[in-house]
Formats: structure tokens, C-alpha cells, sequence
């Protein structure tokens, strides 16, 4: 089980939960850095945003029965970039970054849903029945 991943969305779920392959504990090493870069450049709350806009992305291809919404996801880059106004390193670079980051976690959910599709749908079930993290950036078809 990822464990990174599991800290990233705790308050949402976890994907991983229930992952029968072992191959997608190999991918902590990198959940856990890219959790401490991301969360150094967005905060702690930036960083779930950006992990839970990628997941609600990866799902929307990997499982079927959601829409990603386009409109909820604008505005969570919209509200992210926001928050670059007020970064010391600049906007330009904090931007950058932003986007860098939600491309590394697109990545590294697409390759979870792949290394264990049925755990990752079955989380992704359980993600939509909550209110909050991914399932705000989704319509249900």
C-alpha cells in the first residue's frame, strides 16, 4: 500500500486501500518526495488540492461513470494560482512548480490505476461517495 499516498489524501481516502500488487508499494519513495517538495512549495492544503484535481483526472479515464468537471477544475488551479500571488519565490516560478507537480502526480496515480486497476476503481467508488477531496471535481454521468 502506498503509503505517502495514504497520508496525501487521509482526510479523503486512500487509494491504495485493499492494493493486492505489491509493485505499487514501490512507488513510495516517490509519493514521499514529491509529498515534501509539493508541500514546501503549495502548503499542506495545495498539495492535497493538486493531488485530489490529478486523482479525480486519472479516475475520470480509468474507471467510467464520472465526468471530470471542467469548470471545478479551473477554478482549483485558478484558487491554486491565487495562492502564487502571495508566494515569496514568485508567481512565475510558483506556477511552474504547481503544474509540475500535478503532472508528477498524474503520472504516479496513472501508474497506481494501472499496477492494481480493481483496488483503484474500488477506491475510486468510495471517493465518490464522499463529500470533499476528489469527488468535488467530477459530475456524474
Amino acid at each position: 500500500m502506498a503509503r505517502w499516498l495514504a497520508i496525501s489524501l487521509a482526510a479523503v481516502m486512500n487509494v491504495s486501500v485493499g492494493a493486492t500488487d505489491p509493485s505499487v508499494a514501490k512507488l513510495d519513495p516517490a509519493w514521499a518526495e514529491l509529498e515534501k517538495k509539493t508541500t514546501q512549495l503549495l502548503g499542506q492544503e495545495g498539495q492535497r488540492q493538486v493531488v485530489d484535481m490529478a486523482y479525480a483526472e486519472i479516475a475520470t479515464d480509468a474507471c467510467g461513470g464520472l465526468t471530470l468537471n471542467q469548470k471545478a477544475m479551473t477554478e482549483g488551479f485558478d484558487q491554486l494560482a491565487e495562492a502564487g500571488n502571495k508566494a515569496t519565490a514568485g508567481r512565475q516560478s510558483y506556477e511552474r512548480g504547481m503544474m509540475a507537480y500535478f503532472g508528477v502526480y498524474t503520472g504516479l496515480i496513472l501508474a497506481e490505476s494501472f499496477l492494481d486497476k480493481r483496488s483503484f476503481c474500488d477506491g475510486v467508488e468510495r471517493a465518490k461517495a464522499r463529500k470533499g477531496g476528489p469527488s468535488r471535481f467530477w459530475t456524474s454521468q
